[in-house]
């Protein structure tokens, strides 16, 4: 494995964990969370995962 590479990941991992802050501070705007806002939550957190790691496993194919 090269640097470029880890770059990227990290890249991928900052970008996620950007997403991640965005999205608490959003659900958590009015001080409180309702069970709606926690399972479109979850579905968003489930549909991001696969996301990222489709884009992970395309960087580690381009490597090999």
């Amino acid at each position: 494995m090269n640097i470029e590479m880890y770059a990227t990941l990290a890249v991928l991992g900052i970008g996620v964990a950007v997403w991640a802050i965005k999205k608490y501070q959003a659900v958590m705007a009015d001080g409180k969370i309702t069970l709606d806002e926690l399972i479109d939550t979850v579905d968003d957190v489930a549909d991001k995962a696969k996301e990222t790691k489709k884009e992970a496993e395309m960087i580690l194919a381009d490597v090999e």
